[in-house]
């Protein structure tokens, strides 16, 4: 496993604004490739494609609920 700073695994505003409104749930061929395209982190990649993205910190998700930095700040993004 590899670890990462808070900076590291972020996704840039450019990234995610051609992102969020993708439904990571059900992706297209064509939404699957800018996904790859995209984010070239593949453990950000992978996280993004199973939980999608935080509504508060626009950041992928590692649970269902959360991300790195909402972890690390105790907080619970929905």
């Amino acid at each position: 496993m590899m670890v990462f700073s808070i900076e590291e695994i972020k996704l840039s505003d450019n990234v995610i604004e051609q992102i969020k409104y993708i439904n990571h749930l059900n992706l297209t061929e064509k939404q699957e490739l800018l996904i790859d395209k995209l984010i070239l982190n593949e453990e950000l990649k992978e996280q993004y494609k199973k939980h999608g993205l935080c509504r508060e910190c626009k950041q992928p998700n590692i649970g269902y609920y959360y991300t790195w930095k909402c972890r690390i700040f105790g907080r619970e993004c929905l």
